[in-house]
């Protein structure tokens, strides 16, 4: 009997992103789950395969981007374009005020800059590459329900406090013509509901994804834009209107709402 070598090539199947050891257990990064894993016999499971792309131009492999896909990062995705759409709605609202006053200066698009970076840049690069896999961690199984209830806070507080500044916000330093000290709303009680709300978010994020870069970067990126600028802020606020903005910190919190609003005498 004639034997007949197969002329068909062998394609090696390897999962995408996270190492899978030979055995019942695997070891994966905890955002991207096993592609493929291989049962007790060393065999590999057919319906958790992933074939490699055919080989393209002189043999290479075409680069593709992979998404983190995990529930909790959805989730984390979806709050995470709602804050850029109420930013950007509210952005485009007041972008033709005129500018009264303006410390927008080095210092301030620097922080800017660094808040891009943390809160921006970094969970998008986690979410959509896996260049920051050496960072995953695992949380406890409760952590990203309390991120949830955090982030729909974030949200709410975040929105209001744009609807409430209305014409008089800005993502600067900035005093627009018609400026008012707002008191209504969520500024009845504090002076930076927008500040806690970007608190709020940050902290959610870290919780929804399980990344210490990623997860954190936020919270430490506005740490700096915060004890930075909100004494600067004020310090503003207070020549402009003077003994009506002192009025209006005695009677306030900063980040947490006053208990009891004092009336003027």
């Amino acid at each position: 009997m004639l034997k007949v070598k197969s002329s068909t090539p062998q394609v090696q199947v390897k999962p995408l992103l996270g190492t899978v050891k030979s055995g019942a257990s695997s070891t994966v990064s905890p955002r991207h789950p096993a592609r493929s894993q291989e049962t007790a016999d060393g065999c590999t499971d057919p319906h958790t395969i992933t074939h490699a792309p055919p080989p393209v131009h002189g043999g290479r492999q075409p680069t593709s981007i992979v998404m983190a896909i995990q529930p909790w990062n959805l989730v984390f995705l979806v709050g995470f374009i709602a804050y850029l759409i109420i930013r950007g709605v509210f952005a485009q609202r007041t972008k033709s005020n005129e500018k009264l006053l303006s410390r927008a200066g080095a210092g301030d698009r620097t922080l800017i800059f660094i808040m891009f970076v943390g809160a921006l840049l970094l969970p998008v690069v986690y979410l959509a590459t896996p260049w920051l896999a050496f960072a995953d961690y695992r949380l406890p199984a409760f952590a990203p329900w309390c991120g949830v209830a955090l982030m729909v806070a974030a949200l709410w507080l975040f929105w209001r406090s744009h609807a409430d500044l209305g014409q008089n916000w800005s993502v600067t330093l900035e005093l627009r013509n018609g400026h008012q000290v707002v008191r209504h709303g969520v500024y009845r009680r504090m002076r930076h509901p927008m500040y806690a709300s970007i608190w709020l978010f940050g902290l959610a994020q870290g919780l929804l994804l399980e990344n210490w870069l990623a997860g954190w970067s936020a919270l430490v990126a506005f740490a700096p834009m915060y004890f930075v600028r909100v004494p600067r802020e004020e310090h503003m606020m207070c020549e402009f209107f003077g003994q009506e903005y002192r009025d209006y910190m005695r009677q306030t919190g900063r980040l947490f709402p006053a208990l009891r609003v004092k009336n003027d005498a």
